[in-house]
């Protein structure tokens, strides 16, 4: 997780940005609304934060990001795919995640275009 912490740090850093504050102590659980969700770079840089604040995300994304080629790679990075297209009760299913994990960090965003509305 060091590695990560640097790498989230570094690539912060060289985009302009920077973290302050830290996660409190003893928060093993939290859901975070990711907005305004407006670019595409929202992720790399949501990545990079949780990483420079010494946390590993989960977070939710319409289902198309994880096919092939990418899908691993989306997995990897605590993606959990969702099926915009059918009503499957995912406030429901985020909810048992939390109950059931030890620790989560559970990243919403919120759901729409990334456009200026």
């Amino acid at each position: 997780m060091r590695a990560l912490r640097v790498v989230g740090s570094l690539v912060l850093r060289l985009a302009g940005w920077r973290v302050e504050g830290r996660i409190p102590a003893g928060t093993d659980h939290a859901v975070v609304i990711a907005a305004p969700h407006t670019t595409n770079w929202d992720l790399p840089y949501m990545l990079a934060v949780a990483y420079a604040l010494g946390i590993r995300p989960s977070w939710l994304g319409k289902r198309e990001l994880f096919r092939w080629p990418f899908g691993w790679l989306m997995r990897a990075l605590g993606g959990i795919p969702v099926d915009r297209s059918k009503r499957t009760n995912v406030v429901e299913q985020a909810a048992q995640r939390l109950r059931e994990a030890e620790r989560l960090f559970l990243v919403i965003p919120p759901s729409g275009t990334r456009s200026r509305a």
